[in-house]
């Protein structure tokens, strides 16, 4: 069985990704990313809302992505967060 990726991403209900962080099974799990990216936010003190339609109502999801290593997803992921362009880091990372 091939492992791929995964791409957890805190998103409002018009799908506007908050913060998001990657994993790869076997070497980490859902549950500690999200914990990762909750004390990330928490350590900002960040308002858990969204920045671009403000919602207030926020949940984390799991998908998988078309690369096989961190190492491999990690120029995408850099170039971006720099962007800020996860419209288009979604269908990149999903291959979609």
């Amino acid at each position: 069985m091939s492992t791929k990726v995964r791409l957890v991403q805190l998103l409002c209900p018009n799908r506007h990704a908050i913060v998001a962080g990657a994993y790869l099974p076997g070497e980490s799990t859902f549950d500690d990313t999200v914990a990762v990216l909750r004390n990330k936010l928490q350590a900002l003190e960040a308002e858990w809302r969204c920045g671009i339609c403000g919602s207030r109502r926020l949940a984390f999801e799991d998908a998988e992505t078309r690369f096989r290593s961190l190492e491999q997803a990690a120029p995408e992921l850099a170039r971006l967060q720099a962007k800020g362009d996860w419209g288009v880091a979604l269908r990149n990372l999903l291959g979609n």
